[in-house]
């Protein structure tokens, strides 16, 4: 019983900073497009061309034609970020977040991600905040469903940075490379 209550005071001071965050950075529903950078190439998508092309491998419009000019390996690569599922909840994901390594991976994610107009803390908590909504929501982390619940209706990433950092995490690259057969759950006890 106390740790339902723990568990329940818990989501509720998630969806708290979750609202506040949302007040502070104004009216934002969702990401509806992403603005991928690769190199000079410069492409705005829709969210749903890329999970559309997680799922189906067929890229279309402006996907399509930014994708010519990927490396075979890092297609490859966006490839295994857009499916790659982590079977965290949203407790465990706040835990990861709060861990040294979690709110470093944040900020190095953040350094190949831009929120318009707001700075890299503003856009740790927009990464932080739409990996929690999506571990909330999905009981489970990926990068599609952080994507749509991204907290403004644009998300800019520039590509190669973004995958740099992935491979430059082990853990996570780990697991993004090697699915998650062998995948245990993390620690709840994390500091």
């Amino acid at each position: 019983m106390i740790n339902r209550l723990k568990k329940y005071a818990l989501k509720m001071i998630g969806v708290g900073a979750l609202l506040g965050f949302g007040l502070s950075v104004g009216p934002a529903s969702a990401a509806e497009k992403v603005t991928l950078k690769y190199g000079i190439f410069s492409r705005s998508i829709p969210v749903e061309a890329l999970t559309g092309y997680a799922k189906t491998q067929q890229a279309t419009g402006g996907l399509e034609s930014l994708l010519r000019s990927v490396s075979d390996d890092d297609r490859s690569a966006l490839l295994k970020l857009l499916n790659a599922r982590f079977p965290f909840g949203v407790l465990q994901v706040d835990q990861i977040l709060k861990s040294p390594v979690g709110a470093t991976f944040l900020k190095d994610v953040a350094g190949a991600t831009q929120l318009p107009g707001r700075d890299e803390e503003a856009e740790v908590k927009a990464l932080r905040s739409a990996a929690l909504v999506t571990a909330a929501t999905d009981k489970s982390l990926s990068f599609s469903g952080m994507l749509e619940r991204y907290p403004t209706e644009n998300l800019t990433i520039n590509l190669p940075a973004l995958l740099k950092t992935l491979k430059g995490s082990q853990a996570l690259g780990q697991l993004v490379q090697g699915g998650l057969q062998n995948v245990a759950p993390p620690p709840t006890n994390l500091p």
